[in-house]
């Protein structure tokens, strides 16, 4: 009796003594502490022929910015570990100038959760709002292991209880799904389909961040120059991305990596086309590993802007059948998330100050 509650005490002098440690390691920070704007540009090299904005860069800069941040904050190097549903809310033209306005809303262990809000400038107060983004960083160290990031958030205002809380749901969510993905994506990559492209490539120096692992930027951005040429070649006409799906890191991609980028047509509607896209890495052996799974949204404009009509596509074989049978799923989870900031499409913020902390969007899940 007596050893156990001698034991039973020693527990609980740990148990403060690591209480009282951890005030002293870990630095409590705010959600407005972690705010971060930058701005970027679009230049011609970043436009399809109708001058409109290629969805690769726009990722590729949500990821810039969230990156820069999450370093910031923690000191250490961070990569990508999963991006929810991105949607492409108002066109963004050459010439536009887009702000991108990134939080860190919670912090675990290793992980980060941010949220990304991209805004067009009308005019030098008035902006539209361009996307919306929430992605999951994780902090590693120069052997590529997840470390502690040693910050904590503590929402003080308002707004940031809202936005704690709600990445709060949103992660409990996302676990799940992260675990059905992560079953999703083991199996073998599909043969191909009649409508698909192919590109294999070599990851180099200027693909990748530091400790040579291909920087998920540039990934993204291949990827939809790669299923942007498939869609566009079906629609016989200029196609913009409309929509990516959620995507899982499942393991870093090194410099000196061979990769294969599929982009496969899986279904049409009346303007749009769902593309299911597979990076998989080549072994030496001529043996592929699938490391990235995911779906993207395409719709085919005509000379005005406007979506126009694209073909229908019937299915061949057994592969081809179960994708297309299972699209119209995909597509209501699309539209069901489409539509909670479909409300924020023709809002145009007034008389804003770009250097506020406060999200222009409340519900961000």
């Amino acid at each position: 009796m007596i050893l156990r509650v001698l034991l039973f005490q020693e527990k609980k002098r740990l148990r403060e003594l690591l209480s009282a440690q951890d005030k002293d390691i870990y630095r409590e920070i705010s959600i407005s502490d972690t705010y971060l704007v930058s701005s970027r540009l679009v230049m011609p090299r970043h436009s399809n022929p109708l001058n409109i904005l290629f969805g690769g860069y726009m990722m590729q800069w949500i990821i810039d910015t969230g990156t820069i941040n999450t370093i910031r904050i923690s000191n250490k190097d961070t990569v990508v570990g999963f991006i929810d549903n991105i949607s492409f809310i108002n066109p963004v033209r050459v010439g536009d100038i887009l702000f991108y306005r990134t939080w860190i809303g919670r912090i675990r262990r290793s992980s980060m959760e941010v949220l990304v809000e991209v805004l067009k400038r009308e005019t030098s107060k008035e902006f539209k709002l361009a996307s919306v983004a929430k992605l999951i960083f994780v902090a590693i160290n120069e052997k590529i292991r997840p470390v502690d990031v040693n910050v904590r958030i503590m929402p003080r205002e308002n707004w940031e209880k809202n936005i704690y809380e709600q990445l709060s749901i949103w992660r409990e969510k996302i676990d799940v799904l992260i675990n059905e993905l992560k079953k999703r994506s083991v199996r073998k990559p599909l043969s191909l389909f009649r409508h698909s492209i192919s590109t294999i490539r070599r990851v180099y120096y200027e693909d990748a961040m530091p400790g040579n692992i291909m920087y998920a930027g540039s990934l993204l951005r291949y990827l939809d120059e790669n299923s942007g040429i498939l869609a566009s070649n079906y629609a016989k006409g200029p196609t913009v991305t409309a929509s990516i799906d959620q995507i899982i890191f499942l393991r870093p991609i090194y410099v000196n990596d061979v990769i294969k980028i599929t982009s496969m047509l899986t279904r049409t509607w009346r303007s749009s086309m769902e593309i299911k896209n597979i990076v998989s890495k080549i072994s030496s052996e001529n043996v592929e590993e699938v490391l990235v799974e995911s779906y993207s949204t395409f719709v085919k404009l005509n000379i005005d802007g406007r979506p126009s009509p694209v073909d229908p596509l019937e299915p061949h074989t057994p592969e081809e059948y179960e994708e297309w049978a299972t699209a119209d799923e995909r597509r209501s989870l699309r539209l069901k998330f489409a539509e909670k900031i479909e409300k924020y499409k023709e809002i145009v913020f007034e008389d804003i100050d770009i250097k506020d902390p406060k999200p222009m969007i409340e519900n961000i899940i």
